[in-house]
């Protein structure tokens, strides 16, 4: 009981102290004046989380595309006509996803670039 009392006499000691040294001085101080910064910075970094979701979402797409492509020519040498007709139209298609998903990447290349160039002025 006596070492439990003394460690509590203690320990209010030192936050008597460091209540008088430290936090005293701002509590008698007026708020701070709070911008709309807050505000502008919170919408950007929600932007660059869709924007970094968006671009894992498209490397994802990018590596299904490439192991599909693969799939398809692997199996096109040994299926049947019909089959090979379907993963012919499959590779097709996803060259075509690809070619779009290359305009996509370049059209953000470039709003990214103009977006520094401002940042740098």
């Amino acid at each position: 009981m006596q070492l439990s009392l003394s460690e509590l006499a203690q320990m209010v000691t030192g936050f008597t102290f460091t209540f008088e040294n430290e936090i005293r001085q701002w509590c008698n101080r007026a708020p701070p004046a709070l911008t709309d910064v807050g505000k502008a910075f919170k919408r950007v970094y929600v932007l660059l989380q869709h924007f970094t979701e968006m671009l894992h979402n498209l490397t994802s797409a990018k590596s299904s595309f490439h192991t599909i492509k693969q799939i398809a020519e692997d199996k096109g040498s040994s299926a049947v006509p019909h089959r090979h007709q379907e993963t012919t139209k499959l590779a097709s298609s996803c060259d075509e996803a690809m070619g779009s998903l290359r305009n996509c990447i370049s059209v953000l290349e470039t709003s990214l670039a103009t977006s520094q160039h401002y940042t740098d002025k």
